[in-house]
């Protein structure tokens, strides 16, 4: 995949079909911008969804209704969709918690099989790490290491 100011490189778009009632104007929405969308990578670039995936990214904190607007849009066209980071917090990585949110993302994820997974797991000082800051170990962790972050998302793998 070619960018461009974190933009999909003119052109490619031009390539996107029309199907099951979404347009190509939205279509074109769902790919334009890669840290508040869906980004499309083939071997070759985005070519009529042939062979195509197309993988999301979401902070619950920060992205909500709009975002699973356009995840329900390229599910609609039958886009193959891999979730391959997400966190409750914010897109900072170190603001508050939307848990709600982070619910609704989940439910819409398994409810449509979208394989996921969480960011981060690191014992940095910040929301979004699954560890606590004063966690120093590599391997063997106990719940009593995880951050609040840490403890909601294996609940939800537990869950699953």
């Amino acid at each position: 995949m070619t960018t461009q100011n974190n933009r999909l490189t003119p052109g490619l778009s031009n390539n996107l079909v029309q199907s099951d009632g979404v347009t190509k104007t939205q279509k074109q929405t769902i790919f334009e911008n890669m840290s508040d969308g869906i980004i499309t990578v083939t071997a070759d670039g985005l070519i009529n969804y042939v062979n195509s995936a197309a993988t999301q990214i979401f902070d619950a904190a920060t992205h909500g209704d709009d975002l699973r607007a356009k995840v329900n849009a390229a599910l609609r066209s039958k886009l193959p969709l891999f979730c391959s980071e997400f966190s409750a917090c914010d897109a900072s990585g170190n603001g508050n918690y939307d848990f709600p949110s982070a619910n609704k993302w989940i439910s819409l994820m398994n409810r449509n099989k979208i394989s996921y997974c969480c960011w981060s797991l690191s014992n940095k000082p910040e929301s979004a790490s699954l560890l606590k800051s004063s966690c120093k170990k590599t391997s063997g962790f106990k719940t009593s290491d995880l951050s609040k972050m840490g403890r909601y998302i294996v609940k939800k793998y537990r869950k699953k």
